[in-house]
């Protein structure tokens, strides 16, 4: 599962030419087109205002690149499902599990029973992914599958030492890296960044599905002081969601942090994730707090 073109290149452009060469049938769902990437696209055609139209031909270009940078690792384009969701949208689609993204996501996990799932991890600092973390795992509850979830992150630091390492040799490390570049419109303002992916090793860590929670459980973040007031807190699950201010949440607070009772229709009922954030959100996408599992 790729949030936008490139994320499948950089997480694993390395193993994914391994399994399809070992004989492995590979689906890349790649979730939008990376059309809402302002700086980039501002400095490489000089523009400051960036409208719909402007937003559509940058995806398209995200999704040629994308083609070309599968192409240097031998993979066809046709093991790719482009969804077309909206760039640094997927959050809104987590907190809507009645919608139709989670029903897609079911309906082709299903359809594909897959034994092994890549995926974006909690820990990416990336709000589409770390959604789309949530929105897998609750699929996966809904249709009943448990294959192999191994995560990676793009965005963030994750723990070197749980990491499962798969080591590329010298001629995959550099097919990865002219994968990578292929990748124009993002190396332009991030190439160092980039290409430190085509290293010689690939990280994933094992990821479990969470139990369902007990009815009232202590949120994992720690929190500000002051400006609580800007805060929100989405709780998800298979079938609901509700969203409160940080006022309105149904939160105590005791020495150990700050405890939250969940809604009725939450307990019981698989896997339960929380998001703390703010209403507005700047010039700094990345999330502070981020999606997280209750347990």
């Amino acid at each position: 599962m790729a949030p936008h073109p490139d994320d499948e290149v950089l997480a694993a452009g390395g193993l994914l030419p391994l399994a399809a060469r070992s004989g492995a049938r590979l689906h890349i769902w790649q979730l939008s087109d990376g059309e809402n990437n302002p700086w980039p696209q501002r400095c490489l055609e000089r523009r400051l205002r960036i409208d719909a139209a402007a937003r559509a031909r940058w995806g398209a270009r995200r999704c040629g690149e994308s083609r070309a940078g599968l192409a240097r690792l031998g993979l066809s384009d046709a093991v790719v499902e482009r969804w077309g969701w909206p760039d640094l949208g997927i959050g809104e689609r987590a907190a809507d599990p009645q919608g139709a993204a989670l029903a897609l996501l079911t309906e082709r996990l299903r359809a594909l029973r897959p034994d092994v799932l890549l995926l974006p991890g909690l820990a990416d600092r990336h709000p589409d992914h770390g959604a789309a973390h949530v929105l897998l795992q609750l699929a996966l509850h809904r249709a009943g599958l448990t294959p192999l979830c191994l995560d990676y992150v793009l965005h963030g630091r994750s723990d070197p030492a749980a990491a499962i390492r798969v080591e590329l040799d010298a001629a995959t490390q550099a097919r990865k890296r002219e994968a990578i570049l292929e990748h124009a419109s993002q190396t332009a303002l991030s190439r160092g960044r980039m290409l430190a992916f085509a290293s010689s090793e690939e990280h994933f860590h094992r990821c479990d599905r969470p139990v369902a929670p007990p009815p009232s459980v202590r949120l994992p973040w720690s929190l500000p002081r002051v400006g609580r007031s800007r805060l929100r807190l989405t709780v998800v699950w298979d079938g609901g969601a509700r969203r409160w201010s940080w006022a309105d949440a149904p939160l105590t607070q005791a020495a150990q942090g700050w405890t939250l009772r969940l809604p009725d229709a939450a307990c019981g009922h698989g896997p339960v994730y929380a998001r703390l954030d703010t209403a507005r959100r700047g010039l700094w996408i990345f999330d502070r707090w981020g999606w997280a599992p209750l347990v």
